[in-house]
């Protein structure tokens, strides 16, 4: 048993208290506020005949059948992802009540205002931002269209190791099909490697279809 080791009764817990060092030390980044989900689709021309068809009929918008589950079952989909175009891009809204928050255990290292990530043009940058673009591959036929929701709640978390420099932190910020006022934050890089999210709580506040 080592000197970290502790005992309850005839329980012994090795390391435990460098274990559990080890763990708290770890430092955690979350986006709290609005964002957009969204999906890059491509559905067959005949598809796409017979779903105007069925929103004529039925003087439907387009957001009741394309986020419609029963009805896209009939279609052979299983979800609206089934028409997307490569993976779902999520982007995190700036805005007056959006945050960022960086922790160490309890103990808050940064709390950063989304809008704020546009303030780059001054003498003395907040933070490292940089514009990127969102690429699909477009498909030679067929409609081309965006779904996309607008989510509230924990919009994504992501973990880092306890060595942790705000210096190293580049925001990549993108306005993906013109959608937005203003750009959004795509993804975060940390020491030129992406991040990528360890989950996200959200509730859905709307559905919308754009047709490129």
């Amino acid at each position: 048993m080592t000197n970290n080791s502790l005992k309850f009764g005839n329980l012994i817990c090795p390391d435990l208290i460098s274990v559990k060092i080890e763990l708290c030390m770890a430092v955690t980044i979350k986006f709290f506020g609005e964002g957009l989900r969204i999906w890059m689709c491509e559905i067959s021309n005949e598809l796409m005949d017979e779903m105007r068809d069925t929103k004529e009929a039925n003087k439907l918008d387009w957001e009741e059948l394309f986020f419609n589950l029963s009805y896209l079952h009939k279609k052979g989909f299983n979800h609206w992802s089934d028409l997307a175009i490569g993976k779902e891009k999520k982007i995190f809204l700036c805005n007056d009540l959006n945050k960022i928050e960086i922790k160490q255990n309890r103990k808050i290292l940064e709390r950063i205002r989304s809008r704020d990530l546009h303030l780059t043009e001054t003498l003395f940058p907040l933070h490292q931002t940089e514009d990127v673009q969102i690429e699909f591959a477009k498909p030679p036929n067929g409609v081309l269209f965006i779904l996309y929701q607008l989510e509230i709640g924990t919009f994504a978390k992501f973990e880092l190791p306890d060595q942790f420099d705000i210096n190293q932190l580049n925001f990549q910020m993108t306005n993906p099909f013109g959608l937005l006022d203003q750009k959004g934050l795509l993804q975060l890089q940390y020491n030129s490697k992406i991040l990528k999210s360890t989950g996200d709580d959200t509730l859905v506040r709307s559905s919308r279809v754009l047709f490129m």
